[in-house]
Order: structure tokens, then sequence, then C-alpha cells
């Protein structure tokens, strides 16, 4: 189990940079990527829109991450994106 809850949890990926676990979870309503530390503290989405966000794959310095993004019912878009924070 990532998290605790009644929310769908999967694809998890690690960044040794900051220390991070990347997720899927539909916590929001609809799918997006969230990120925890390892211990499990500070889980948080990354982004906050309405596209479906999925499979997070952060790039080694953990400035950057690969993922596939698409509005509900589309066809998908993988993208790769710097990360701030």
């Amino acid at each position: 189990m990532l998290t605790p809850g009644l929310a769908h949890h999967d694809g998890p990926d690690f960044s040794a940079f900051g220390g991070y676990i990347w997720f899927n979870s539909d916590a929001t309503g609809h799918a997006q990527i969230w990120r925890m530390r390892v211990d499990g503290s500070d889980a948080a989405p990354v982004f906050r829109d309405q596209n479906v966000n999925w499979f997070p794959h952060p790039s080694p310095d953990g400035r950057h991450v690969l993922y596939l993004a698409y509005p509900p019912g589309t066809l998908v878009i993988p993208r790769f994106a710097r990360v701030c924070g």
C-alpha cells in the first residue's frame, strides 16, 4: 500500500534526488501524479489540472518528469517537464 484510504494508487517510481516516490492516484477525483517522501510524508499532487496524468518517471536529478497526459476521453500525449520545487 502506498498511502492509506480508498483512492486507487499505483505505478510508483523512485527518485533518489530528494528521496521521493512518484505515483498515480485518483484521490482528487481523477488520475493525477503525486509524490511523497520515502517515509510516506508530504504526499501531494504534482500537477493540478483537468488532464489525466499518469505513469511518472522522474529524471535522475529530480528536475524533470516524463509522464502521460491527456484530456479525459482522448488519445495519450507523452510529456517531459521541468519540476519546480
